[in-house]
């Protein structure tokens, strides 16, 4: 053997570390291959770390002693199987194999970890065990294609080299924060602390400024920077410092978050992984058919079947989203899909008959249903399905049940705390429940008839309806009863029906629940990463957020006066009532607590609280002692990390992928658009018109000399420095301004009022009606009205109407005429143009949002109104009314301040009345699932309208860089056109168009000395609408249309260039020169937009 052969020495290892000597040890070896190598080992593997996983779940506070010596047991057990695992697995494939696979390492290092914990771990130290041993639930990614993307994302975030530079920038800004600020917290202690002890956050370490630092990042800086303030001398120093950590931070955070955005991570598995999946699943199938459980195996004609009526269920929730217009069906939907349900329309237009009421099945299975309908009850039954039938399609129908559901959702308006004081309207709206019930009850029968089961159940607008039917049934039926408040609430769902009568936000909720199914993946993920978290958590913290409580002075007492909870009770015993052993409302205790608490945190809101409390924790039942766990900061750093940072870029990687798939099933249509809508999208235009004169110049010598004058440049630059002074007077003013000061800003609003008079009318004798055609001049007669009735009936105005104040402001509204001076004006004016686009779809999502808020607002005014005034439950922000709920709703929307609104709901007795009538408790349970229910639907709906957002105008900047004809590429085409044109003609000669091409840029620039392929004609001077159709062919490729192209052209060619004399284009024609010799005297306009 050649030793310093590479491939002679790995196989050498390789035979040496197979251990293939003895042929006894060869069949066991062989043996054991085929059972660690078998797809149900894998499946075993799979099934042990799921149990494993759920009893370290189990853990939680109170525990006996039996379950916890169980856990402990269960723990031991498990550390054993998997370390055998490792075992068996090395002896089956050999070390070299076994450590090709990069997953084995990973399994090797945890059961060593494990087994190290074991020689050292006792009843307390269980914590530690299983906080090494909750890592086994990553090892699912070699199984879950989710999680293992989960993985590879927060790998590759980790190896960023953006992620590196935040944590230099972090350490860097810790070591200048700790010597820029260490001294002046030390010497001005007593500024920002009342006992002259430096707080919880401070520079004086290095990694309590390492925390200052991401808490800093993390958004809660006011705090922080408030405190440094106090304690600088200037003051100064503190506000360059957080402005500059703040800015430079989170430009690496959203760096970060695009670059993962933007990077393509797989989720493939290894191919004997996935191997061993497909067998172990074909196998677990034949086993059920085994033992008569017919499991994935249906017949050919149940799946046509299944498949058919799912398509019937996807074309029943956008039947309404389809419109008729000039006698044609235009749709949204995919073509496939818009033709079957064409076809379906058409045979019901031709046929005017409803379709079957049940299903093929059930007339087999029921001949008896199939009745005749030419004689008889059959034709009975016939006629009276039609008659129904065309009343629940008749326009009007729809109309009257959308009247009932309004007034049935005012109705819940008025059903607040205050309804038992008012007995007359709570007589009526228990009257106008039971009658709407009723209409409802009607609807549905109707619905029944004519429409059938069969069809009426595919759709699933009708299931909505039903569900709220149903509901409205049994709240009329406990209210009369006199049963459990939440049935009664359930008449709170009526808002839902609104979703179904409005088109936008039918559509809107459709294209919703079609991204829902692409996230659930995501969402188990993101839960399968808090649980790992949780499990940390609970066995870190459950019990050790108690504390002993001193109700009188409202403060905790310190650990030397009450040690643990045995000491504070044996206090309580002793006649000392305003003693209490109190626990967290968020805190650790179970799996359920700490996925709230972990919500909590994520969320951003009340998680310093609960920061504090991990802190401060000793042991179980042990007094809180201050910072007695300094470093359990880096727990929650780390979930910060992995459980929000990463987890919210995996779900917005995935969101971006289904809106993109979503997107293109729909044959590149707007998700959240209406027809009506979409038409207006389509049509609108993107075009910046070159500013026309409003009018000719008039004929007659005075008007003609005033055109002159307010048409020059110069008239307009002293206009816009009068605009410019304005916006400074309001600048200006101030409070506590001296009688002087405010006579001589009077007496100047006065003076600029008086010269946009004297403009308007000079304007007005020179344009004559032209003036009005401008939507500039509008908004400037309109601001000049209201200020100079502001003038007149001030005292007026303050007294009975509004603060006129407001009319100054209006001179804002002026700044329009200077906006196109900025050199990046053309951009604004994109972005204005994507946000109006996009303003529809919000407006659909914001209606969405509404009706979700107001069917909470009602169902909180049920069951949150006795809540007793705390944290942010005020006598403004409350659930008494639907008005102050529906404010509380929108609060929440934003994530801003939940906490506070559901910290009094989680109130058990003795801090809070009792449950019932005239208590002031509610059930914590129902007030987490209703925020928590609230919180993800309002932020779906919010980052959705964000999307559309953020997708519309970056297709609008991306349509405007491509699009060769598009005004930002036209408005550089004929710029560059003026300055190598001198006698600003509308031809060039042909030496000239080398320069002109390469002054151009992307798409239409051919930079020298590349030679000029265009399609042109021969002669010697080129029209300018040849160059610019030929440079569009050559950026577009040879897929352009030239007729298309050409159209275009011809429409905006005159907006940019108004006094060219020929509306038709010369390409490859005769006329070419003619029409050179024509438009040469035409003067070129200067005023092409920038």
């Amino acid at each position: 053997m050649d030793p310093t052969d590479p491939e002679q020495r790995i196989s050498c290892w390789r035979r040496l570390c197979s251990c293939d000597c003895c042929g006894c040890w060869t069949r066991l070896k062989r043996g054991l291959q085929v059972f660690v190598l078998d797809p149900f080992f894998d499946v075993a593997i799979i099934i042990l770390i799921i149990v494993n996983v759920c009893l370290m779940s189990s853990l939680h506070y109170p525990m006996t002693m039996e379950f916890g010596h169980a856990l402990s047991l269960a723990s031991v057990t498990f550390t054993f199987i998997f370390a055998l695992e490792v075992l068996l697995k090395i002896l089956a494939l050999g070390p070299y194999e076994f450590f090709e696979v990069n997953w084995h390492y990973f399994d090797t290092v945890l059961v060593i970890l494990t087994v190290m914990e074991l020689g050292v771990a006792d009843v307390e130290g269980l914590s530690l065990l299983r906080t090494t041993s909750a890592l086994r639930l990553f090892r699912l990614g070699r199984w879950w294609p989710g999680l293992l993307k989960w993985m590879r994302l927060a790998w590759a975030g980790l190896c960023s080299l953006w992620f590196l530079s935040l944590v230099i920038i972090s350490l860097f800004f810790s070591l200048f924060g700790m010597f820029m600020f260490s001294e002046s917290y030390q010497e001005n202690v007593c500024k920002i602390s009342e006992d002259c002890e430096l707080p919880r956050w401070h520079w004086n370490s290095f990694f309590h400024s390492f925390m200052m630092t991401v808490r800093a990042l993390s958004g809660e800086w006011i705090e922080t920077l408030w405190d440094c303030l106090e304690a600088s001398t200037t003051g100064f120093d503190c506000v360059v410092f957080y402005v500059t950590l703040l800015i430079v931070g989170n430009f690496l955070l959203l760096t970060i978050v695009l670059t993962l955005l933007m990077k393509w991570i797989s989720d493939k598995l290894a191919p004997k992984d996935e191997e061993n999946l497909e067998v172990s699943k074909r196998r677990i199938i034949n086993l059920l058919k085994v033992c008569g459980i017919n499991a994935g195996g249906k017949s050919k004609g149940e799946e046509r079947g299944n498949s058919k009526d799912k398509e019937d269920v996807a074309l029943s929730c956008v039947t309404s989203e389809l419109t008729e217009e000039n006698g044609t069906m235009s749709s949204t939907l995919p073509i496939g899909e818009a033709q079957n349900f064409q076809k379906m329309k058409d045979t019901e237009d031709a046929a005017e008959e409803p379709e079957d009421c049940c299903c093929q099945k059930c007339y087999s299975c029921c001949p008896s249903l199939n009745l005749d309908k030419s004689q008889g009850c059959g034709r009975v039954w016939a006629n009276l399905r039609r008659a129904a039938f065309n009343i629940v399609q008749h326009p009007y129908f729809n109309n009257v049940v959308f009247f009932i559901i309004l007034v049935s959702s005012f109705a819940l308006m008025l059903e607040d705390v205050y309804l038992p004081a008012r007995p007359a309207l709570k007589t009526v709206l228990g009257y106008l429940d039971q009658v709407i019930t009723y209409l409802f009850l009607l609807e549905l029968i109707f619905k029944w008839i004519g429409l059938g089961f069969h069809r009426y159940f595919r759709d699933g607008w009708c299931w909505l309806d039903l569900i709220v039917t149903s509901a409205c049934v049994l709240s009329v039926a406990a209210q009369a009863s006199s049963l459990n408040l939440f049935l009664i609430s359930l008449k709170a769902l009526r808002p839902l029906r609104i979703l179904a009568h409005i088109q936008g936000t039918k559509r809107s909720v459709c294209a919703l629940l079609r991204m829902v199914p692409p996230l659930l993946d995501v969402l188990l993920v993101s839960s399968t990463v808090w649980l790992f978290f949780v499990i940390m958590f609970v066995q870190t913290y459950a019990g050790k957020f108690s504390y002993c409580f001193n109700e009188t002075s409202g403060s905790i007492f310190h650990p030397d006066e009450v040690g643990n909870r045995s000491e504070c009770m044996m206090l309580m015993e002793s006649n000392f009532t305003e003693v209490r052993w109190k626990n967290l409302l968020f805190n650790f205790d179970d799996a359920l607590e700490s996925y709230f608490s972990l919500f909590s945190v994520a969320t951003l809101k009340g998680w310093i609280d609960i920061l504090y409390s991990a802190l401060d924790s000793v042991r179980v039942e042990d007094q809180p002692s201050y910072e007695f766990s300094l470093y359990h900061y880096i727990g929650f750093v780390s979930f910060f990390l992995f459980g929000c940072f990463f987890c919210l870029i995996y779900f917005l990687k995935a969101l971006l992928d289904a809106y993109s798939s979503q997107t293109k099933k729909m044959g590149g249509s707007h998700l959240f658009l209406t027809e009506k809508q979409m038409k207006r999208f389509d049509d609108m235009s993107f075009g910046l018109k070159r500013p026309l004169a409003p009018c000719p110049r008039p004929q007659g010598r005075l008007r003609g000399r005033l055109f002159d004058l307010v048409s020059r440049e110069c008239f307009e630059w002293l206009m816009q420095a009068v605009i410019l002074f304005g916006v400074v007077l309001l600048m200006i003013d101030r409070d506590e301004m001296t009688h002087q000061e405010e006579e001589v800003l009077s007496w100047l609003y006065f003076a600029v009022v008086v010269i946009f008079l004297l403009e308007f009318l000079l304007k007005i004798c020179a344009f004559g009606r032209s003036y009005f055609r401008d939507n500039l001049n509008i908004c400037d007669f309109v601001v000049l009205i209201l200020q100079i009735l502001g003038l007149f009936i001030w005292d007026l105005m303050e007294m009975y109407l509004f603060n006129p104040v407001c009319l100054h402001l209006l001179r804002l509204l002026r700044l329009r005429r200077i906006i196109h001076r900025v050199p990046g004006a053309l951009r604004l004016r994109l972005l204005y143009a994507a946000w109006t686009k996009s303003l529809s779809a919000i407006f659909n999502l914001a209606l969405v949002l509404l009706v979700l808020m107001s069917a909470y607002a009602s169902f909180g005014t049920f069951h949150l109104s006795q809540l007793q005034k705390a944290a942010f439950i005020t006598d403004i922000m409350n659930f008494r009314t639907f008005l102050s709920s529906l404010m509380c709703m929108w609060t929440a929307a934003t994530w801003a301040g939940w906490d506070g609104l559901i910290f009094p709901a989680l109130f058990t007795p003795p801090d809070c009345t009792g449950y019932g009538e005239g208590g002031s408790c509610a059930s914590p349970a129902l007030a987490v699932a209703f925020f928590v229910s609230f919180l993800c639907l309002s932020g779906f709906v919010v980052l959705m309208a964000l999307l559309v957002l953020l997708v519309d105008m970056l297709n609008v900047f991306g349509e405007m860089r491509c699009d060769p004809l598009s005004v930002l590429n036209l408005s550089r085409f004929f710029k560059a056109w003026r300055k190598l044109v001198p006698d600003s003609s509308h031809v060039i000669q042909r030496s000239q168009l080398p320069d002109l091409c390469d002054k151009l840029k992307k798409p239409l620039k051919i930079p020298k000395p590349t030679e000029l392929d265009l399609d042109l004609s021969p002669v010697e001077q080129v029209h300018c609408r040849d160059v610019l159709l030929a440079l569009s062919v050559k950026a577009l490729g040879d897929g352009a249309d030239r007729d298309a192209l050409k159209a275009r052209i011809d429409q905006k060619y005159h907006e940019f260039m108004p006094n060219s004399p020929c509306q038709e284009s010369c390409e490859m024609t005769n006329c070419a020169v003619e029409m050179n010799q024509e438009e040469a005297a035409t003067p070129l306009t200067d005023d092409v937009p920038e």
